[in-house]
């Protein structure tokens, strides 16, 4: 009868009657042996498998698996093994939903019954410990998935962010996760979708820590950039930046490494790499609040432009554009200004000169609003633009 009645789930357009069919399937579930249930997870793993399944499909299995994932969470000394089974088909339907559904609502709801079910096993007082250390690991493990499974990843690191009782869980198995990122997603050899970087972002908003991105994640980077730029500036870097708790200080590994070899791909003749180069540094300088490596970074910058080794006008361009994102402070504001001034008077291109003044005026504005000194060269550029 089980059987009978899921082939249907694709027939139901309506959310009331797939609920009803789901509701008949949870009282079917009690009378079903033990040695027969997993005979239904298999299938819902096959049918969420199938790569031709239609989004709206796709979401629909995603009920099914959230309800019988809600049904084994109050019999898990007699289901425990099932449940990685399900989780394993959650993880294939949840990722069709999120990668190919142009709907955001479809996308929003997905989310939110995945992390339902996912939260009502993990909350068991006596096994959720054990699930959490022994479905993270599968996921990863699992070779034909690739970066397929980070979205799943990504909610399980959100529930377990919200169950105090998962938290040091999650906190073991975390090491695991950083390196599936860094491998499968900084490293990867093929465009990576948005859907997927951005899915695993409670992974850093919840648990990452200074330590863990110098071991994990920053090493992997470096390698990156110089590999194969046009994937990891594809939006991987910025998202990345962008889930980093704020109170995490990037100065140190910026300036020191990061910074050279993102202004180097703004020479790029790919369009893709220049404008991941100019998102990824425009990402990276608002989170260095480390003065010294401020300063090195903003030198890094302007130099080029104030000493004219820069015979690309569009690159001049995009080069001065980075300084408006630069915090305001004295000592930037002021090198910034210095560097320009000697730019602006050379500047023979529109194209340039407009970023180049944007720039300039954006700092020029914070000195004298915050009553600071400004020389007398900085006044003579203004004078004689």
């Amino acid at each position: 009868m089980l059987l009978l009645l899921f082939r249907t789930y694709p027939v139901y357009i309506d959310r009331e009657s797939r609920h009803a069919a789901q509701r008949c399937a949870k009282a079917l579930f009690p009378s079903i042996p033990c040695t027969d249930l997993p005979a239904f997870a298999q299938l819902l793993r096959k049918e969420s498998s199938n790569t031709a399944v239609a989004p709206a499909n796709a979401f629909v299995l995603v009920e099914w698996c959230s309800t019988l994932l809600q049904y084994l969470s109050t019999r898990l000394d007699d289901y425990s093994p099932l449940v990685l089974e399900t989780v394993f088909a959650i993880s294939k339907a949840l990722e069709t939903c999120l990668g190919t559904s142009t709907k955001q609502s479809l996308k929003h709801s997905v989310i939110i019954i995945t992390r339902r079910a996912l939260r009502a096993v993990f909350s068991a007082e006596f096994h959720g410990s054990n699930l959490v250390r022994d479905v993270v690991p599968s996921l990863i493990k699992e070779a034909t998935s690739g970066f397929k499974n980070a979205p799943i990843l990504g909610v399980i690191c959100g529930v377990c962010a919200r169950l105090p009782n998962r938290k040091n869980d999650l906190d073991a198995v975390k090491g695991e996760i950083f390196q599936f990122y860094s491998k499968e997603i900084v490293a990867s050899r093929t465009p990576v979708p948005r859907h997927v970087h951005e899915g695993i972002r409670d992974l850093f908003t919840s648990f990452s820590t200074m330590e863990d991105l110098q071991k994990y994640v920053w090493p992997a980077v470096e390698k990156a950039i110089l590999r194969s730029p046009e994937i990891l500036l594809a939006g991987v870097l910025t998202s990345l930046v962008s889930s980093i708790p704020v109170e995490i200080d990037l100065s140190e590994v910026f300036s020191s490494s990061i910074c050279k070899q993102l202004l180097a791909n703004i020479k790029s003749t790919n369009a893709v790499i220049r404008k991941g180069a100019i998102e990824a540094l425009e990402a990276f300088i608002p989170r260095c609040s480390d003065e010294k490596s401020l300063l090195k970074v903003v030198d890094e910058v302007v130099t080029p432009l104030k000493a004219q080794k820069i015979p690309n006008v569009e690159q001049r361009a995009l080069q001065a554009q980075v300084l408006r994102v630069v915090p305001c402070s004295s000592s930037a504001s002021q090198a910034i200004l210095t560097g320009l001034s000697a730019a602006l008077l050379r500047e023979s291109s529109e194209v340039a000169l407009e970023p180049e003044i944007k720039s300039f005026c954006h700092h020029l504005t914070f000195l004298v609003s915050s009553r600071a000194d400004v020389s007398m060269e900085n006044c003579t550029t203004v004078i004689k633009g």
